[in-house]
């Protein structure tokens, strides 16, 4: 009786250790970029959220003063598809699709393994609130 509860507790144990979930295989990618608006000024402070192709959050990061992001994720075990969105308070909502070129990649089942490295660089245009805002304010001050 002994022995049987101690092996059951040793196999949960080692099979929460594991990266796998559920013994699927998994992938890790890196993405960067710079964010910046329509002048292409740096935009600090965004969040990047990265989905995957059932539109889970899988990862996500905030751009630096200058507008870079570097978002790394290790234990990602979903398909090609990336949707990688970019906000900020003040500006619209990018949204784009991306698929990942794995290096090394050994399809199985529905899942992918090896490593992948990717660029994206959003371009955020400025709520039209906020527009309209800076105008009168520019007008304001002639």
């Amino acid at each position: 009786r002994f022995l049987a509860a101690f092996l059951g507790l040793l196999g949960f144990v080692t099979a929460c250790t594991s990266a796998d979930l559920y013994g699927s295989p998994y992938a890790t990618f890196k993405i960067s970029g710079t964010v910046t608006d329509q002048e292409q000024n740096p935009i600090p402070n965004a969040q990047i959220t990265i989905r995957d192709d059932y539109r889970y959050a899988v990862a996500n990061g905030i751009s630096e003063s200058d507008g870079s992001y570097l978002i790394e994720e290790s234990d990602y075990w979903g398909g090609k598809k990336i949707y990688v969105v970019t906000t900020c308070d003040g500006y619209e909502k990018d949204s784009t699709m991306m698929e990942l070129e794995f290096k090394g990649k050994k399809k199985k089942d529905d899942f992918y393994m090896g490593s992948c490295s990717c660029t994206y660089n959003p371009v955020l245009q400025k709520e039209q609130a906020s527009e309209n805002a800076d105008n009168q304010a520019s007008e304001n001050n002639n």
